[in-house]
């Protein structure tokens, strides 16, 4: 049996289209698939979503009143460990799955069984044209089955071992529950422990970005926080000292890549404006990983998390 876990804060709206969404997947021939809806703080509306859907998901709500992503996710864990399911699989309340989302992930099961655990990509959905700076930068190329360092419960199918005492026994790490990187840490703490983690670039889920997303400042400060949220759990896995010399090697490069990208992208625009503004996006991009690399250094991430970003 495939388990879905959801974990949802006041977003109604996004919810719903995420469940729509799975009901509309192309259907397992083998395999019982199930959903488990964890509401995280006060019930606040997603248990009547919910109950709309159970003529079409085999699905059920629970709630878990201490607000925190990490929690939640640990509270979809424990849920998932009193079924019989083999595999846990992660999306994000603000998302949406391709129709053979479900159907990739388990192709890709059949296909590499040495793999604990697989990720896929997320596309974004703009509802406003961004500008073009962002829309312009080129996203690494991965390979199908390429073998992942990192990844991220927004598009993950994770196998049962990894939860299991027996296995792995990991759970999500309560210090990153309000500033997020949880899920990055798990698969770090994964692929340290000797657990493949394999991508799976077919099965594709969406993320909606709706006008406030969309625009530089946004992006500038998702890229700084995600850069503050990896030098803090580097500090964490390696120790102050030695934590804060490899943050040091990542400010430099990050430094060295925004000038770099930068000198690049302005004589590349001479020649083609695409790929000028690729690299001039990639080196905000950098400069963002330097500000943020440079924070962590000496201060805790913020709590992002602990307000609704979406509806």
């Amino acid at each position: 049996m495939i388990v879905i876990g959801i974990c949802t804060r006041k977003r109604p709206k996004m919810l719903a289209a995420l469940l729509e969404s799975l009901a509309q997947m192309q259907p397992l021939l083998d395999d019982k698939v199930t959903c488990i809806v964890v509401e995280n703080g006060p019930p606040d509306g997603a248990q009547a979503i919910v109950q709309v859907f159970a003529d079409r998901l085999n699905i059920s709500w629970f709630n878990e009143p201490k607000v925190g992503l990490v929690h939640a996710r640990n509270a979809v864990i424990e849920r998932f460990l009193e079924t019989d399911g083999g595999w846990l699989g992660f999306v994000d309340d603000d998302e949406t799955v391709a129709p053979d989302w479900l159907v990739e992930m388990a192709r890709a099961q059949a296909n590499f069984l040495d793999a604990a655990a697989f990720i896929g990509p997320k596309q974004f959905i703009f509802t406003k044209q961004p500008p073009q700076v962002i829309s312009a930068i080129r996203q690494p190329a991965l390979k199908h089955g390429q073998l992942m360092r990192f990844g991220g419960t927004a598009n993950a199918m994770v196998a049962r071992s990894v939860f299991d005492v027996a296995g792995y026994g990991l759970r999500f790490d309560p210090v990153f529950n309000l500033c997020g990187g949880e899920d990055g840490d798990l698969f770090i703490r994964l692929g340290d422990r000797g657990g493949v983690v394999r991508f799976v670039g077919s099965a594709i889920v969406y993320e909606t970005q709706p006008a406030e997303r969309s625009t530089l400042g946004y992006r500038m400060r998702r890229w700084r926080h995600h850069a503050h949220n990896a030098g803090q759990s580097i500090i964490y896995r390696r120790g102050q000292v030695y934590g804060r010399l490899i943050i040091m090697g990542r400010i430099i490069r990050s430094f060295t890549r925004a000038i770099s990208y930068m000198a690049f992208g302005l004589v590349a625009l001479v020649f083609s404006e695409t790929s000028g503004l690729h690299y001039l996006g990639t080196s905000i991009r950098a400069v963002c990983g330097f500000v943020g690399y440079c924070q962590s250094m000496w201060s805790d991430a913020s709590n992002r998390y602990a307000h609704v970003d979406g509806a």
